[in-house]
């Protein structure tokens, strides 16, 4: 059987299939999303004690739960919430999973679109509190780490400016775990799996998240008018950016500023005095040294 190769932003857990860091991304600016902020996942509710102790160790505040109420009734709590996470319960559907009477040739994107209409309230309270640094770390999901999770994701990396490519490329590795994630489904007790949806719903396919994002724009303009829509604010919106996105360590050639240490951009030919005081690039996590790229 063909080994499963992780993404190096995953985390192999026992009772989780789909848990990665969203951290490590690059936006368009060059500006990294910093790493142990916000993970992704699909349920939790099945941790082991192994699971736990590893887990300890990223000390999560926040637990952002999109699945409907008769799924978390189903499977209990996350471990996670008894050792101290808290737990916003934000569905983003008005019902458990796609609906029953979908037409089998309805695309992927179409429903996540529905998800954005059905979901506004939740969607503002989602980012309101990730913007919190009190919930921090925070994890991200829903039963399979997804759909729901996907689109959530998706609003937040456009809103820190990743370029599409990479929110697709994030999106579609959970196609690499469905085989196990839907194994997982069908052996457990707590989640419900009587409706059969065409198979096209059980991918992660690049395509779709592509079409969603194309759908975002056309429908809602962007991810920044469609969040400010549902209530997110322009001072939440900053600090969502100050607080997931490393400072840029160096601009290239062809800009005429430089930022260092997070500090407000300088002119090239000033840049070499404002390095004193700055911490060592060693202690600067996920920045090359200076330089000129």
């Amino acid at each position: 059987m063909a080994q499963h190769l992780l993404d190096p932003r995953e985390l192999t857990l026992e009772g989780s299939v789909n848990f990665r860091d969203l951290g490590g991304l690059l936006s368009s600016n060059g500006q990294r999303v910093r790493t142990g902020y916000v993970y992704r996942s699909d349920a939790l509710h099945g941790l082991t004690a192994a699971d736990m102790e590893r887990l300890a160790t990223l000390r999560i505040a926040l637990l952002v739960d999109l699945r409907a109420v008769t799924e978390i009734e189903r499977s209990g709590p996350s471990p996670l919430v008894a050792d101290g996470s808290r737990v916003l319960h934000a569905p983003i559907m008005p019902q458990e999973g796609a609906p029953r009477e979908l037409d089998p040739e309805t695309r992927m994107e179409i429903l996540y679109g529905s998800m954005l209409a059905d979901g506004r309230d939740s969607f503002g309270e989602i980012f309101a509190a990730v913007a919190d640094q009190a919930n921090l770390p925070a994890v991200i999901h829903c039963a399979a780490g997804k759909d729901r999770t996907g689109v959530t994701v998706a609003l937040l990396l456009r809103l820190l400016g990743v370029p599409d490519d990479a929110i697709v490329r994030d999106y579609a590795v959970t196609d690499r775990n469905m085989a196990r994630l839907l194994d997982r489904l069908r052996q457990s007790a707590t989640i419900s799996t009587d409706v059969t949806y065409p198979a096209h719903f059980y991918r992660a396919a690049p395509e779709t998240m592509e079409a969603f994002l194309a759908s975002l724009d056309h429908t809602w303009g962007s991810a920044d008018a469609y969040l400010t829509g549902a209530g997110v604010t322009p001072n939440h919106i900053e600090t969502l950016r100050h607080r997931l996105l490393e400072p840029a360590a160096y601009r290239s050639r062809d800009e005429a500023t430089i930022s260092l240490c997070g500090r407000p951009p300088v002119a090239k030919d000033t840049w070499q005095a404002r390095i004193e005081g700055c911490p060592p690039v060693r202690d600067l996590p996920g920045i090359q040294p200076y330089g000129w790229t």
